[in-house]
């Protein structure tokens, strides 16, 4: 049975563009741009996230992410791998209905880290993702991304086609 936590999730669910825009502790920026699918996993009861980016001056950037709520801590685990070497598991708990809050601490590079991630349900069709990071006591890069839903145009064409024909 799908729990209230991740049927909020299932906002994520299908295919999306992804802008990226982050401002890295030397004050340089970087930009980039792909695509992120997400599906269902184990009978409704978690999510599978891929992104795949290009960015500015790094190149190919992969992202394959779990999702699931752990029923006797109360919280959304969001387990993240990336081709930049990071492993994560971040943990977090709903705002509200349109705002869910994730925290990571551990070691990045050897040092102590930490990842704050908001994400935001901005409508049906956009997702805000905010994320700060803390590197030895120091601030470190902040990411924005921002994913809005691409439409399936199978599915939406006999739609605009009955429009069309009314």
């Amino acid at each position: 049975m799908k729990s209230r936590e991740i049927g909020l999730l299932g906002k994520r669910l299908g295919d999306w563009t992804v802008d990226l825009a982050a401002k890295m502790p030397d004050g340089t920026s970087l930009r980039g741009k792909g695509t992120a699918r997400s599906t269902e996993l184990s009978l409704e009861r978690g999510i599978r996230t891929e992104i795949r980016l290009d960015v500015e001056g790094m190149g190919a950037y992969h992202e394959d992410d779990l999702w699931g709520f752990d029923q006797w801590d109360k919280k959304i685990h969001f387990y993240s791998i990336t081709s930049s070497g990071a492993v994560h598991d971040h943990s977090g708990t709903w705002k509200d209905n349109k705002t869910l809050e994730l925290h990571w601490r551990g070691l990045y590079e050897g040092k102590p880290t930490t990842e704050d991630v908001v994400i935001t349900f901005a409508g049906d069709n956009e997702i805000r993702v905010h994320e700060v990071d803390m590197s030895d006591g120091q601030s470190g890069p902040v990411f924005d991304y921002i994913l809005k839903k691409q439409w399936d145009l199978d599915k939406t064409a006999p739609l605009v086609q009955s429009m069309l024909i009314l």
